[in-house]
């Protein structure tokens, strides 16, 4: 008589002397800097009840050889923990862990079955499934992109975009990047115009502005094109018979990966704060926006080896057997492994920019700074190498910086949309006409529109008015294309962004019999809808009748 197991739905974590029958359906490598790499697989029982286990790094070699794709085996002693992470395999309340004494013994086969989960395509788009449940779907492809090489997290990749329709004639968008989107590629370039029929397994519901779509989740999605499946064959006779076959998108031009022209620039999207912070895809977005602060939590600049130009570290007296006293500051080198002497200082610069939808922080590093900021880091410490002792004090450049808005070049990285990463990498600051795109920031000081305590201004300090009290004074002609070092607050009138004058009375609410002979700044706002604000700045001094 057989030895009895239990179904997958019947295991629970209060015991490990469980003992189950189950094929392998997938499995990957994974790696992450706590656990390692580990042995990730899917497995199923014969009522298709789907579990995700794991094979810790040390236990891999163990256990690599004896576990197989479409294998059925006999597990015996495991562990259970409770199924966690924002995209998971399968819908089990708990993932399993092959622990030192787990078994693992071959039997034989039970089902022939894939044991996909098909998921409809209405369920997907309502929003109905868990957005972190991965997901099977079949579909025949009906439109496709170009395969578009382009840089995702610092390395090349490929990426597609096509679309798949139901037997239903539903229709959705799909994404695949890497060796997924070439295979898709290469398998509609050699169809010949026939059905095809494509299935896409453990694959992560995307949402952007409201429309949901499916791509896939690294190594743990599978693509099947026009495969021997049973439910493929099934799909292809259920299809409307209307005639419909596969389409090429129009080619679009490709963007260079190293080298990009000027006038590329105008291929990458122009985006808002709020929108590059909701963005759901890695890439690279075009910012206008308003730098309003430096954050002084961080040093602006950083020491650098001149041999590798890696980050070194400073070395104290008695470290590494170091004596600094008088003489030429030390450093060590973690990628020379030696100590040096030739470094120099680089900017890494941590800003705080603005525009009408929200802020963000931006990191800019040397090269960046150095084009916006108009000289190196060297030159700004004139030649210093010594470690930051006031980060509150800036240097003047760098204050220059502070209400300037500039034209960034902005990386969306895979950490700033799944890791909660909030600070986002400059490329580039983009040029226009041989110089960097700079508007001056008109619209005053931004204390009401930001709340931020790491603020850092420039000197507002100017010229005390020396008008006397004891004469009568008339209203003074102001030229308002030149700056009046007496009116504090004062904003420059860019004559190309005011198409037309205002004329008209000011009233004032201030008391007569306070402000005899004194100034009184007045600001008219006047707003262009197609340009930018201008502020025009009038002195009205009060006569004593």
């Amino acid at each position: 008589m057989a030895a009895s197991f239990a179904f997958l739905k019947d295991v629970r974590p209060y015991k490990t002397a469980w003992r189950v029958q189950v094929k392998m359906l997938h499995s990957w490598r994974h790696y992450t800097q706590k656990t390692g790499e580990t042995l990730e697989m899917v497995l199923s029982d014969e009522l298709g009840k789907k579990i995700h286990a794991s094979v810790r790094k040390d236990l891999v070699n163990l256990y690599v050889n004896r576990l197989h794709i479409d294998d059925w085996v006999f597990i015996e002693n495991f562990g259970l923990n409770y199924a966690t992470g924002q995209y998971r395999p399968t819908s089990h309340l708990y993932k399993m862990a092959f622990i030192p004494g787990t078994v693992v013994m071959h039997c034989d086969p039970k089902s022939d079955s894939s044991f996909l989960s098909l998921a409809k395509y209405q369920k997907i788009q309502s929003g109905e499934l868990n957005p972190h449940m991965l997901v099977d779907v079949i579909g025949q492809i009906i439109t496709i992109g170009e395969l578009e090489n382009l840089e995702a997290n610092n390395k090349p990749t490929c990426k597609i975009d096509f679309e798949i329709r139901d037997e239903n004639d539903e229709r959705m968008a799909c994404t695949l990047w890497g060796t997924l989107a070439e295979q898709v590629h290469r398998a509609c370039e050699n169809s010949d115009g026939s059905n095809v029929i494509v299935i896409l397994r453990f694959m992560k519901i995307k949402a952007y502005k409201g429309v949901r779509s499916v791509t896939n989740s690294y190594d743990t999605s599978q693509v099947f094109v026009n495969s021997p499946f049973p439910e493929v064959d099934s799909f292809r006779e259920s299809l409307p018979t209307d005639g419909l076959v596969l389409v090429p998108r129009e080619r679009r031009p490709r963007m260079e990966l190293v080298v990009v022209n000027n006038e590329d620039y105008q291929d990458v999207p122009r985006r808002t704060i709020e929108e590059i912070k909701n963005s759901l895809e890695v890439g690279r977005a075009r910012l206008l926006c308003t730098i309003y602060g430096i954050d002084t939590d961080w040093a602006w600049y950083y020491i650098s080896c001149r041999s590798c130009n890696k980050k070194v570290n400073h070395i104290h007296s008695g470290v590494h057997g170091v004596n600094n006293k008088g003489v030429k500051p030390r450093f060590w080198c973690d990628t020379c492994k030696s100590v040096v002497t030739n470094v120099v200082a680089r900017f890494m610069l941590y800003a705080n920019v603005m525009d009408t939808t929200g802020e963000l922080k931006l990191l800019l590093f040397d090269s960046i700074c150095t084009e916006i900021i108009g000289q190196s880091a060297p030159s700004v410490l004139d030649g210093s190498v010594d470690e930051i002792e006031d980060p509150d004090n800036l240097p003047d450049p760098l204050k220059n910086l502070i209400g300037k808005t500039f034209l960034f070049l902005v990386c969306i990285e895979r950490a700033n949309i799944w890791d909660g990463k909030d600070i986002y990498r400059v490329s580039k600051a983009l040029l226009k006409h041989g110089g960097i795109l700079m508007l001056e920031n008109t619209q005053g000081t931004p204390d009401s529109m930001t709340p931020s305590s790491k603020r850092v201004y420039g000197s507002k300090d100017g010229p005390v008015d020396q008008a006397s009290t004891s004469k009568k004074s008339c209203i003074e002609p102001i030229d308002l294309e030149k700056v009046n070092p007496d009116f504090k607050n004062e904003a420059e009138l860019n004559k190309s962004s005011v198409e037309s004058k205002t004329e008209g009375v000011i009233e004032t609410k201030a008391d007569l019999g306070k402000n005899v002979g004194e100034t009184i700044g007045t600001t008219i706002d006047k707003a262009d809808n197609a340009g930018p604000r201008a502020m025009v700045g009038v002195k009205v001094k009060i006569e004593k009748k």
